[in-house]
Formats: structure tokens, C-alpha cells, sequence
């Protein structure tokens, strides 16, 4: 049996998602190896690796396992292909005919689906990669602004430090 490879997001929002989505689809995910395993099992899922990846990690993944599959599937339409051709090599040019329309349609199919996928993968990650960009710039302008706070409060105690001393040096040259 052919076992099913599952990945999902190691941290954040995606992985909360991911893992609501799995308890309302009635499965528990857990964790292997605690806090820095990435891999989990999903309860009532049997043959199913879990692997916790980056969201960068799984598009670069589903891009070499689809170009992999379509070389795969490339190389059985050619062995059909020859096959077919050495049982009608004494016969029908009509089956021929039809055989080589059939992998041309199979092809095809193949090469549309396969740039679909790489393209909805490529959008999908320039997605994440623009939402993990856009919250590091909140970050950013978050801590210049905190820096920035912290300075306003330092100068504000410097400069009441400076009048409390001017006070005191008043109140000695007057004694």
C-alpha cells in the first residue's frame, strides 16, 4: 500500500488553521519528538507520514514532486506507446493513429495540470511569503516606535535631572 505524505505548516497561523481544520474534520494531530519535532501523526489515519514544514519548504516540495510525477508519467506514456507500437507493427495503422492521439491528449493533460499546480503553489507561497513580510514590517516599525518612546522617556528624565541639579546649585549659592 502506497503511503500518503501530508505536509503542513510547522508554526503560526497556518498551522493553528490546519490543525482546526483536522479536529473538525474529526482527526486529533500530534506532534512527534515534542516542541522541535517536525513530524506528527494524525489519529484514525493510518499509512500517513505528517511532515511539519515551512511554508516556503512545502512549495519547493510540491514543485519537485509534481515535476517528478510528470517525468514519471511522461516516461509510462512512452513505454505504452512503444508497446503498443511493437503489438501493431504488423498491423493497423489505424490503431496507431489513435494511440498517438491518445498520448498526445494524455501529454497534454498532464502539462496543463501539472503548470496549474505550479502555478497555484507559486501563488500561494507569494502570498505567505507577502503576508510574512508585511507583519515583519509592522515589527519593525513597532520597535522603532517603542525605541523612539524609550528615547522621548530618557530625554524627559534627563532634562529633570539637569533642573533638579540647577535647583540645588540655586539653593547652595544662596546658603
Amino acid at each position: 500500500m502506497t503511503r500518503l505524505t501530508l505536509a503542513i505548516p510547522s508554526k503560526g497561523r497556518l498551522k493553528d488553521q490546519a490543525e482546526a481544520w483536522l479536529s473538525d474534520c474529526g482527526f486529533k494531530l500530534r506532534q512527534i519528538g515534542g516542541e522541535r519535532g517536525y513530524q506528527a501523526e494524525i489519529s484514525g489515519l493510518p499509512d500517513t507520514d505528517v511532515l511539519l514544514l515551512s511554508a516556503r519548504e512545502i512549495a519547493e516540495r510540491m514543485r519537485t514532486n509534481l515535476s517528478s510525477a510528470h517525468e514519471a508519467l511522461e516516461r509510462a506514456f512512452k513505454e505504452m506507446r512503444r508497446k503498443v507500437g511493437e503489438a501493431a507493427s504488423g498491423g493497423s495503422e489505424r490503431v496507431l493513429k489513435y494511440q498517438r492521439e491518445f498520448d498526445a491528449a494524455l501529454i497534454g493533460s498532464a502539462n496543463e495540470h501539472t503548470v496549474v499546480l505550479e502555478t497555484v503553489a507559486r501563488a500561494r507561497h507569494d502570498e505567505l511569503i507577502g503576508a510574512y513580510e508585511a507583519a515583519q514590517g509592522r515589527r519593525g516599525a513597532a520597535l522603532a516606535e517603542a525605541r523612539a518612546a524609550g528615547l522621548r522617556h530618557q530625554e524627559a528624565e534627563s532634562r529633570s535631572q539637569v533642573e533638579n541639579e540647577e535647583a540645588l546649585a540655586a539653593q547652595v549659592s544662596m546658603v
